[in-house]
C-alpha cells in the first residue's frame, strides 16, 4: 500500500512540476547525512528500503509560530482552495507541511536546549518486506540517542507507535491530528484525507 499522505495527494501522478517538487524533497533527505539505504545481504545492488531523515539545528533567529499540526494543515488546506492554478494545490498543501514539520522542530529544541535534531520523517520499504517491523526496528535503531541531539519521528500508523515507543522508550507524544479532521479538498467536493479515516491519524512524537 503507498504510504497514506503521497496516497491523499496523488504524489505519484505524472506531473512534471509534482516530480520537481518532489526531487528538491528527496534532495533535502539524501543531502542530510542521516538517511539510510537498507539492502539484501547477498545482494547488494537489491534496495529493500530507505529510512528518510533529515537533521536541523536550533535557530535563534526564527520566529516560532507554536500552531498545532490540526490548525497548521487546516490553513494549508485554505490556502490551496484559494490558490489558481489547480494543479498545484496539493503542492502548496505539501510545502506547508513541512514548514509546520520545520516550526515543531524549533519548538522541541526550544523545550529541550540541545543544538541539534534528527527528524526521521519516514521509511519506504520494497512490497516484498513491507508490514515486517525489523526493518522499521533497524531504522529506528540506526539513530544514536546521545545528549548533543533532540529526536522527533513522525508516525502515520497507530500500529506504527508501538515501534517508536520500542525504539525511544523515553520519547512523548508533541502534536497529533486525525485524519477525519484533515479538511483539504484536492480534486472533488470531498475531503481528500476521507479515503485513509480509518488510518486514525498523524502522531508526532519526541526524545528531548
Amino acid at each position: 500500500m503507498e504510504a497514506p499522505i503521497p496516497q491523499v495527494l496523488q504524489l505519484s501522478r505524472h506531473c512534471a512540476k509534482t516530480h520537481a517538487f518532489l526531487d528538491k524533497e528527496m534532495d533535502l533527505f539524501i543531502q542530510s547525512g542521516v538517511s539510510i539505504k537498507f539492502v539484501k545481504d547477498q545482494e547488494p545492488s537489491k534496495v529493500l528500503g530507505v529510512g528518510f531523515s533529515v537533521t536541523w539545528k536550533q535557530n535563534p533567529s526564527y520566529e516560532i509560530v507554536g500552531a498545532n499540526v490540526r490548525d497548521w494543515h487546516n490553513a494549508a488546506a485554505e490556502l490551496a482552495a484559494e490558490w489558481p492554478h489547480h494543479d498545484e494545490k496539493h503542492l502548496i498543501w505539501r510545502d506547508l507541511q513541512y514548514q509546520h514539520i520545520y516550526d515543531l522542530s524549533q519548538r522541541v529544541l526550544t523545550q529541550s536546549r540541545k543544538p541539534h535534531l534528527v527528524y526521521l520523517a519516514m521509511l519506504v520499504l520494497s512490497p516484498e518486506i513491507r508490514g515486517q517491523d525489523s526493518l522499521s526496528d533497524k531504522f529506528l535503531g540506526q539513530i544514536p540517542q546521545e545528549d548533543t541531539h533532540s529526536i522527533m519521528v513522525q508516525s502515520n500508523f497507530r500500529g506504527f507507535d508501538k515501534t517508536v515507543f520500542k525504539s525511544f522508550p523515553k520519547t512523548k507524544l508533541v502534536d497529533q491530528v486525525k485524519y477525519s479532521e484533515e479538511e483539504l479538498i484536492v480534486n472533488s467536493d470531498c475531503r481528500a484525507f476521507k479515503i485513509i479515516d480509518h488510518l486514525d491519524g498523524i502522531r508526532f512524537f519526541a526524545q528531548l
